[in-house]
This record gives C-alpha cells, structure tokens and sequence, in this order.
C-alpha cells in the first residue's frame, strides 16, 4: 500500500472514529452518565473549526478520539453484539444525515453561517463549553439538521433528557458526529468503507492505537 493511500485510509478511519466517539458520547449522556468537560469542548471546537489544516487538526490531536478508535476498532473486528444497541443507531443516524445535507448546499451554507456566530461567542467568552456557546449550536442543529425530515431518537434517563441543558449538550455531540461524518466524506469514506472494508478500518484503528 503506497503512503498516500495509507495517508488517506487513516484520515478517514480517524473522521468516522469521531462519529463513533460522538455515539458513544451521546449513549453517555442520555443515561446520566456524566461526560468529562475536556470531552465536551473538543466537539464544540470540532464543530467549529470548519477551515482545518488536517483531518486530525479539527480534533486536535488523535489523542482525543481515543475512545472513539478502540469503539470503531471493536465495531470492524467483533461486529456489534457487545455495543449498546443505542450507540449503533446513533452512529447510523448521523451518517445518513451527513449524507442528506452534503446533498443540500442551501442548508450547509445555513448552518455555516449559524455556527459563524456562535464561533464569535467563544471569542467574546474565551470558552468553547460556554452555556451561551453551547445553546448556540444546539439551536444551529435545531434549526438546520431537525428540520431535514429524518431525526435521530435519543432514548434514556428521562430525568435527565428533560433538563435544558443536558438536551443542548446531546444536540451539540450529535453534531460534532454529522460533522465528523461529513469530514469522512470529503476524506473518500463511502458506504463501502462500512460495508466491505471492516478489516482495513479495523487494521487502521490498530495502527493509530499503537504508533
């Protein structure tokens, strides 16, 4: 395999591993489980960096999606018996949405400037988990990705679905899993990649795992 294919075998592996990390997160939070703030704040900056150097740079390092790797890896090599079945919907769901807005430049060019705003919030409160920050992308995805005909179910603790907050924090982590997925788009990453091509994704997550 030549450097530039392998270059661009991880750069998609590492964009779907943060759909991956993003399921798992949202899983997390829907049932009480309380997700650290240094997990929270790189899928806000994620959201926000729409101009990236690098697939790895809107993540900020590999380091961060560590979680979502070793998911991804288990997903290509186990299959999903062992993964909370939630986590599979979500993972699929976000995909599809990726795929449904790449399709609408009218509402990406929407949702762009939405997050615009909220981007000029983290300079003003010099803080990317903000409640103003944070509420800022819930309503970009409210106004944007809700209104697309197909929505992704969040099942969980109702006590915890209800509060305002917690359900701005799970619209924000289902975006950062859309953007990702739309990152694995302009990587090259297809269905195929899902489908047929498990043992080079899962060869690929090894790889970022160990080096």
């Amino acid at each position: 395999m030549g450097e530039e294919v392998m270059s661009s075998v991880t750069e998609k592996t590492l964009a779907l591993a943060g759909v991956a990390q993003a399921a798992s997160l949202v899983h997390r939070h829907a049932t009480g489980e309380t997700i650290a703030p240094d997990e929270l704040e790189m899928a806000c900056k994620a959201i926000l960096n729409l101009n990236p150097d690098s697939t790895e740079a809107v993540f900020g390092s590999k380091g961060n999606l560590w979680s979502g790797i070793q998911l991804l890896r288990q997903f290509n090599q186990q299959g999903n018996k062992d993964i909370a079945p939630p986590v599979i919907k979500y993972f699929s769901g976000m995909v599809q949405l990726a795929l449904k807005l790449q399709k609408q430049p009218q509402r990406l060019n929407e949702l762009g400037k939405l997050l615009d705003q909220v981007e000029r919030q983290v300079e003003y409160f010099e803080d990317a988990t903000h409640d103003s920050v944070v509420g800022g992308i819930a309503k970009a995805y409210q106004e944007v990705i809700s209104t697309m005909g197909y929505r992704i179910h969040v099942v969980g603790n109702p006590q915890v679905l209800q509060q305002e907050r917690n359900a701005q924090i799970i619209r924000t982590l289902l975006l950062f899993g859309i953007r990702s997925a739309i990152l694995w788009r302009q990587t090259g990453g297809s269905r195929l990649d899902i489908l047929l091509r498990r043992k080079q994704t899962a060869e690929a997550c090894t790889q970022l795992l160990t080096h």
